[in-house]
């Protein structure tokens, strides 16, 4: 395969996955309230069922009100978490066509996508947009950003010293 034609495709699968990945978080920010509730205490209960022993031994109520405790930090996870994810798709992008801020592009990137996110969660019933949910998803778009930093200068020193 010649270069430039590996470079158009490098360049397009970056951007399908980017795009793909901003479409699941679009998805999961345009559930109304009571939808994403359920699956956020799904999710919590399951941790539980994981992770606490004992859980299934426990009476219903309990077991709900533990689960329900997760809430709030299994919520600012995802938040993390998916952001995280989107700033290593948009790192490998902006690599793809050789960017002169391997940070700073999709970092910045990540911010606005976070912005826009959440300004769309105040039209989706019992939604809103927290300022604090932005920060949160710029530092882990940030963070996504960094480690694909770190993984391609490792890549780099150690290529360079394999050619010595």
């Amino acid at each position: 395969m010649r270069k430039s034609t590996k470079t158009n495709l490098i360049r397009a699968i970056s951007i399908i996955l980017a795009a793909a990945w901003m479409l699941f978080i679009y998805s999961m920010s345009a559930k109304d309230a009571a939808s994403s509730s359920v699956l956020s205490s799904g999710i919590c209960y399951r941790i539980c069922s994981i992770f606490v022993k004992g859980f299934e031994e426990m009476d219903m109520e309990t077991r709900l009100e533990m689960a329900a405790s997760l809430s709030f930090i299994v919520r600012k996870s995802a938040h993390f978490i998916e952001y995280t994810v989107l700033g290593m798709l948009y790192s490998f992008c902006f690599r793809a066509f050789g960017t002169e801020k391997p940070f700073v592009w999709p970092a910045l990137s990540g911010t606005l996508y976070a912005v826009s996110d959440e300004l769309h969660q105040i039209f989706v019933p019992g939604r809103s947009g927290q300022i604090s949910d932005v920060l949160i998803d710029a530092a882990g778009s940030a963070l996504g950003a960094a480690i694909v930093l770190l993984i391609a200068t490792w890549i780099r020193k150690r290529k360079a010293k394999v050619r010595q």
